[in-house]
């Protein structure tokens, strides 16, 4: 059975009641009170349905449909806004709501205009394309992007590793809609790759460099510190060993007389 993003599904035995959200990554376990970690949450309903009590089947469910119903409007909504400011002529859509469909697209615009590429016509039409299939299945699929912009894939079989099904969605659905986005982006990316690849791989080496060289600058700087405060601490005990030394020579003087 599909259930809609924030979903709240309930199972109640005569102990607990035992709570469960539908969220874009998974099925989150909600009954400790603390953020989503990996072993609270599970990719599919059936699988965080194993891990309860009595084995409980999804015919025993306490469904509550509000908040998603309430999204559901809020996320039809933004595509709406979307598509409508889509329809103007001779611009790039680039997708300004958080839909979870579209989370890669800007990025992948992001480098095209960094590599001066805007004003292709063919390439523009192209990410277009591609936008429009991300967005059409939005329902369906979310995008991921890594941390740093320059390390993000974008071959074919790249861009497939960061598209996902949503838990609401079947197997089935989920092929025929990877399908389509990655039909869409083929064209993008037969005309980007010989720019966008060498571009993103200087530019990841530029960053790694920068990386090494910034912490290789605070090991020095740490180092200089940790010497700076072993050389007074020497001084310290040489002057200390000095007093100490003119001290019995005065002693000496002093019993002589």
């Amino acid at each position: 059975m599909a259930y809609n993003i924030f979903t709240v599904l309930k199972y109640t035995t005569s102990e607990k009641t035992h709570t469960a959200i539908v969220l874009e990554e998974g099925i989150w376990n909600v009954n400790r009170i603390q953020l989503p970690s990996v072993r609270d949450s599970y990719p599919t309903v059936d699988a965080w349905l194993a891990t309860l009590p009595g084995s409980p089947t999804t015919d025993q469910l306490q469904v509550g449909t509000k908040i998603a119903n309430e999204h559901r409007e809020l996320q039809k909504a933004a595509v709406k806004k979307i598509v409508k400011r889509f329809t103007k002529p001779n611009t790039w859509h680039v997708p300004r709501a958080r839909l979870c469909s579209l989370t890669i697209a800007k990025p992948l615009y992001i480098l095209i205009k960094e590599c001066n590429l805007l004003e292709s016509l063919p390439i523009r039409e192209a990410y277009n394309a591609f936008v429009a299939s991300l967005l059409n299945h939005t329902n369906k699929v979310r995008t991921t992007i890594p941390k740093h912009i320059y390390t993000l894939i974008i071959t074919m079989e790249g861009i497939e590793e960061r598209i996902y099904s949503l838990p609401c969605t079947t197997s089935d659905a989920f092929l025929v809609a990877k399908t389509d986005i990655l039909r869409t982006y083929q064209p993008l990316y037969s005309l980007i790759q010989d720019t966008l690849v060498p571009y993103m791989m200087q530019k990841e080496e530029e960053r790694l460099a920068t990386k090494e060289r910034d912490r290789y600058t605070q090991l020095l700087s740490k180092s200089v510190k940790k010497h700076q405060k072993m050389t007074e601490e020497y001084e310290r005990q040489i002057r200390a060993m000095e007093q100490e030394i003119q001290g019995y020579q005065d002693k000496l003087q002093q019993v002589k007389l």
